[in-house]
């Protein structure tokens, strides 16, 4: 949770029980899975990515990641590299044709392209109820 506090700073996030229910709800979901970097006892950095079913591209899975988040102490040490990193694998090894994430913080913009993302390839929209 103190990672989640990282990501965004504006949101409340639950707590206790709850957030153990929602993390548990989030790791049985069929196609999610969260990737980390420890450091010790430590999570460092995560993101969740969800493999989703597909109609198209021979029927091959597509991917999509989120909440991408490293410690803001630790940030620039490679942390999240090595979670997104694990993400992406965990994507192509289930046969997925193209992996993608939103970034809603100018942060990243640097970070995701040395990963071999592509921010001009598609444009995102997204419609939101906050």
């Amino acid at each position: 949770m103190r990672l989640y506090g990282d990501l965004s700073r504006r949101e409340t996030f639950p707590s206790g029980g709850a957030a153990t229910d929602i993390l548990q709800r989030i790791m049985t979901h069929p196609g999610t899975a969260l990737f980390g970097a420890l450091e010790g006892d430590a999570l460092l950095a995560m993101c969740t990515i969800h493999i989703m079913p597909n109609m198209t591209r021979a029927a091959r899975p597509y991917a999509l990641i989120e909440n991408v988040v490293s410690d803001a102490d630790h940030r620039g040490q490679g942390h999240a590299r090595a979670a997104m990193e694990a993400a992406i694998a965990h994507a192509w090894d289930a046969g997925c044709y193209k992996v993608m994430l939103l970034s809603g913080s100018t942060d990243g913009h640097g970070f995701y392209p040395k990963l071999g993302f592509d921010g001009d390839a598609k444009r995102g929209f997204t419609l939101r109820r906050d």
